[in-house]
């Protein structure tokens, strides 16, 4: 409910969500990288509510932010950045520097009307 309401069109915000990840064995007896969330059934269902997920990783010594899936983790990155990898420093600012040359502004006619992914209810006494 929480990630359902932080990512909602109606919060208007960028969310950056940092953890670790969580290696969890799959029914086909593959093994997978998921974020460590409260249960094993919460971790495979964090991704689905980011647009942008990536990884940091060391690599030779050096910090990373790994952009492109492989055999241990899916990862998403809408844009058409070519790099697979940036250094950890600056990356960030490169891939919002990115996403925002490529956003497309909403009709102030459509965002009217946006409704949240989850409503909260609220008991009265």
């Amino acid at each position: 409910m929480v990630l359902s309401n932080l990512t909602s069109d109606t919060f208007k915000t960028n969310v950056i969500v940092i953890c670790h990840g969580q290696s969890m064995d799959q029914a086909d007896g593959t093994s997978k990288i998921f974020p460590q969330g409260v249960g094993q059934k919460l971790s495979p269902k964090i991704p689905q509510y980011f647009p942008v997920y990536i990884r940091l990783k060391s690599v030779a010594g050096k910090r990373t932010l790994q952009l492109e899936s492989d055999v241990m983790i899916d990862l998403a990155m809408p844009s058409k950045m070519k790099e697979k990898s940036l250094p950890a420093d600056d990356g960030l600012a490169t891939i919002f520097e990115t996403l925002r040359k490529e956003a497309k502004p909403v009709p102030a006619a459509t965002q009217a009307g946006v409704r949240p992914k989850a409503v909260v209810l609220q008991r009265k006494l």
